[in-house]
């Protein structure tokens, strides 16, 4: 996590000083009248908020000085971290949006500062002139005043809006406008500012340098701001969180509040507007998540391409593939200074590659930020396919090799590739998940599988069949459960004769045929259907496989679960007076009898009679 306030220095003619102490102290401040604001003014000349006066080699820090609107609106600005390396990019969008606002302020300092503060909403339109035409900015920031840039700044109005009844004890109460008590509770509240020791609050009289330092250290203290870059990777706008990966590849959740403002590239947008996989910048006080700017809406991602040309327009470097998948021309822009680029393995330039090259292009926020050049044609050996995805217009395998810059790499299938399975020609439907595999890759997309099948039997217990366009069987055997793919062309006979997956039941015994992780053949004998009954409570009903579970007590007391399968055309539903019923009437708690057969230890009904 990188602090937002590491590395703020404020400039020397924020606050008209000489100069920096860093851990130093103040003669005018310790041992005096002033000695109460000594470690709060330490504290924040340490992270380099505040500096001092040099004067004959004497450092002083004037706390009886007063402090005006513009150097109080700019020390917030800083404390939020407008001097941070990574709002740079918000500084900009900010400056683009209210610069022309802020000229006619003709502010001598603190322009991004004041762009900042609008641009992230802690000040409007109408309130910056308020504080900074003509004169006014150099005229001291009230006390009152300084609440409520303290309180939005926190990300703490909503907050205080919520506060309809304000026990407000200090003395001069009435000489607090209306609009500022509000804020006044607040940071009295949060502990961040407090009465001046007679019980009123003066609330127009100036901020004195000495009362900022404390203002400062404590709002740093309370907000716990925090700034980190990180990668999106998925936002749920029901549960109103959003998960991040960070440069060190750890994930972490973050959870929005309707407070919490995304930007894309400078204009607010809703969280599900946002792209997985792009980068942003997340500010948060204390875990709340304040804002996320996201300054460009492409998402990080890897393009393998055959290089064509580059270009140099004005500076900014440009290269031209071609997407051997779909033959179409692309042109990416290159991050300035490029300089993460290789070919066959070597550093090398852009001008070391020739048309006909394959390239990997790394991209982040649209920009190439990474070009690695290989041979037009490679052989990968010693591979292992972990997934397959035929669901997609050009199908992919993910393959895990003990070499690294192999290992999870996802690769293109051409639509002519050639494959050899177990020493003969075949296709794509034949290759499995778990076959070991050498792959030879044409400009990064496969032309030629050569794959070898794990052969064997296992014969086991079905715990559960999903059935869906990629169908899958869980098998308990040896006290383990494994999660078999299962073939397209699977084979499938119960009692010698042809069967479907719909004729399983959890509980089968099974014969399982595998080439791999993959089933491609399932026998099972049936025993002989047995008749019985079954007496008790409901405990849960699936409609989509049309089996309830219901709990039953034995002669001597002992509970255990039955699992019980109806079908819609062999299962009949009553009530006990005898009223037709359907599947979905049956709810959790209702006691059932169950007549039907057990059939290789599966209990399937024949009529469901709801008692109660």
């Amino acid at each position: 996590m990188k602090k937002i306030l590491k590395g703020l220095v404020v400039s020397a003619a924020l606050l008209s000083m000489t100069a920096t102490a860093f851990g130093a102290t103040f003669t005018d401040v310790e041992g005096t009248s002033y000695d109460w604001a000594s470690p709060y003014v330490e504290d924040m000349a340490e992270k380099g908020l505040i500096s001092g006066y040099n004067e004959d080699g004497v450092l002083k820090f004037k706390p009886e000085n007063t402090v005006s609107k513009i150097e109080a609106i700019s020390l917030f600005a800083r404390a939020m971290g407008s001097n941070s390396e990574l709002n740079k990019p918000a500084i900009e969008y900010a400056m683009a949006q209210y610069g022309d606002v802020i000229d006619t302020y003709e502010l001598k300092f603190g322009q991004k500062d004041v762009a900042f503060m609008l641009y992230r909403g802690v000040l409007t339109e109408e309130e910056a002139a308020a504080y900074l035409t003509g004169d006014v900015k150099n005229q001291p920031m009230l006390r009152y005043e300084a609440t409520t840039i303290i309180t939005k700044a926190m990300g703490g109005e909503s907050e205080a809006k919520k506060n309809m009844l304000l026990d407000l004890e200090y003395t001069d109460v009435a000489d607090i406008p209306s609009a500022a008590k509000k804020y006044v509770y607040y940071v009295s509240e949060k502990g961040i500012m407090s009465g001046t020791g007679d019980g009123s609050f003066s609330p127009n009289t100036g901020v004195l340098r000495s009362e900022i330092a404390v203002m400062l250290s404590k709002t740093v203290d309370v907000m716990n701001a925090s700034c980190n870059e990180v990668k999106i990777g998925a936002i749920d706008s029901e549960a109103m969180t959003f998960t991040v990966i960070d440069s060190g590849n750890e994930s972490a959740t973050y959870k929005y509040t309707d407070n919490t403002v995304f930007y894309i590239e400078g204009v607010k947008v809703p969280a599900s507007n946002i792209e997985p996989g792009v980068r942003a910048i997340v500010t948060d006080y204390d875990g709340n998540v304040q804002c996320v700017d996201i300054n460009s809406a492409e998402p990080d991602r890897v393009v393998k391409a055959v290089y064509s040309n580059y270009q140099n327009v004005e500076g900014s470097l440009y290269i031209s593939v071609t997407n051997p998948a779909t033959n179409k021309a692309e042109t990416y822009a290159c991050i300035s200074n490029i300089n993460n680029i290789s070919k066959s393995g070597k550093s090398a330039t852009i001008r070391d590659f020739t048309t006909g090259d394959y390239v990997i292009l790394s991209l982040s926020g649209g920009k190439v930020e990474k070009i690695v050049g290989t041979d037009k044609s490679q052989t990968i050996k010693g591979a292992t396919i972990e997934a397959i995805n035929h669901n997609t217009e050009i199908p992919t395998i993910v393959i895990s090799h003990s070499d690294p810059a192999y290992d999870g790499m996802e690769l293109l299938v051409g639509s002519n590739v050639y494959v050899l399975k177990d020493g003969a020609d075949s296709d794509m439907n034949s290759v499995y998940r778990g076959d070991k595999i050498t792959v030879t890759l044409d400009y990064g997309v496969i032309s030629r599988i050569t794959a070898i099948s794990l052969k064997r039997t296992v014969d086991g217990t079905i715990r559960s069949i999903t059935i869906a366009q990629n169908p899958t069987m869980t098998v308990l055997a040896n006290n383990k459960e494994t999660v078999y793919d299962v073939a397209n062309d699977v084979a499938i006979t119960v009692n010698g004769e042809a069967a479907t997956l719909y004729d399983f039941r959890v509980g089968d015994k099974v014969s399982i045929a595998l080439e791999s992780e993959a089933v491609i053949k399932i026998s099972t004998v049936s025993s002989q259907a047995t008749e019985g009954n079954l007496t008790g409570t409901v405990v849960s009903a699936n409609a989509a496989y049309k089996f309830i579970k219901i709990l039953i007590s034995d002669a001597n007391g002992n509970t255990y679960e039955e699992t019980v399968y109806c079908t819609d055309s062999k299962t009949t539903f009553i009530t006990a007076s005898g009223n037709s019923k359907q599947f979905r009437d049956i709810k959790e708690g209702n006691i059932v009898n169950v007549y039907g057969t057990y059939n290789n230890g599966a209990f399937s009904a024949t009529t469901v009679i709801i008692v109660k």
